[in-house]
Order: C-alpha cells, then structure tokens, then sequence
C-alpha cells in the first residue's frame, strides 16, 4: 500500500514538472514545421545537385564512346560512384613502364630505360640477382666438422649449418 501511494505521488509529481501547457505545445509544433520546411528545401536541392551531377555524367559518357575512352565504374558501399577515365596513350605508356614488382606486389611507376625492359633501378637489381645466383650456386660448397654435421659456405663466405630445427646457425670465426 505504502509503495502505490509512493508511486502515485512520484507520477503526479512528475506530471506537474514536465507537464506543458497548450500554448507551450503549439509553440513547440510551430518550431518543429519550420525546421521539417528546412529540411525539405535542403533535401530538393540536394536532389537538384543530384541531377546536375546526372547529366555531367551521362555528356561524359557521351564523350567517351566517341573518343574511344574507357570508362571504368565501380560501386562501393558508400552512395557514390568512383569513377576512372584511361585515355589509349596511358596504355602505350604502361607498355613502357618498368616491368618489376615492388615490395607491396604492384609494378613499378617508372618508365623503363629505352635499351631495358626495367628503370634505372630496377636494372641495376636485375644484373645483381642474375649475378648473386650465378655465384651463390658456384661458391656454395659443403664440409663436415667432426660432429658430423654438413658445414655450408654462402655466397659471401660465411659458414654456417642448419641446426635442429631447421634454421641457418652461423659459425663465428
């Protein structure tokens, strides 16, 4: 009994403070029907800028069929389109691009040397890894020590042998 008339008094009490009159109300509506007719101005002219955007895009297409551009879309997961136009001469450059893959896996931008199928860079590390295979098989020999294990000398002449399990362990002069 005792908590019911707690709880009566508590929502009458809340009741009185939060309670609005009805000139506060209509006050309170007339504010909120000026910011909706906000709103909706901004929502036509977004969908105005939408349109515009529209037509641009369709001229450009447009000027790519009759230039014989390429015209590469995709949709991500956002409302825009990323769009990529590729112009024939980009092709003729990219056969004369260096012909390497970088460290993150993609080919290297530069343009290839005009006797080499490689740029300036990685020419030089062409030549440094047909000659570091050339003298790595000819100059790697193995002996063995008197605990029987295979003793490897690598290309610049460290020694080393493969320990138990399985890694190089080199041999301090």
């Amino acid at each position: 009994m005792r908590q019911i008339v707690i709880s009566i008094i508590l929502g009458f009490s809340t009741f009185l403070c939060f309670s609005q009159t009805k000139d506060d109300m209509k006050a309170e509506i007339l504010q909120l029907k000026s910011k909706i007719e906000i709103f909706d101005s901004l929502l036509i002219e977004a969908n105005n800028k939408v349109l515009i955007l529209e037509t641009r895009l369709q001229s450009i297409a447009a000027i790519a069929q009759q230039g014989d551009i390429k015209i590469d879309s995709t949709k991500s997961n956002t409302t825009f389109l990323e769009k990529q136009v590729q112009n024939k001469d980009d092709k003729i450059s990219a056969d004369k691009r260096c012909k390497a893959i970088t460290a993150t896996g993609n080919q290297c931008s530069r343009n290839a040397s005009a006797d080499s199928d490689y740029c300036w860079q990685h020419a030089k590390s062409e030549v440094n890894k047909k000659t570091s295979t050339t003298t790595s098989t000819s100059s790697s020999s193995t002996s063995t020590t008197n605990n029987g294990r295979k003793i490897y000398t690598g290309s610049r002449g460290g020694q080393y042998y493969i320990n138990s399990n399985g890694n190089k362990t080199y041999i301090k002069k």
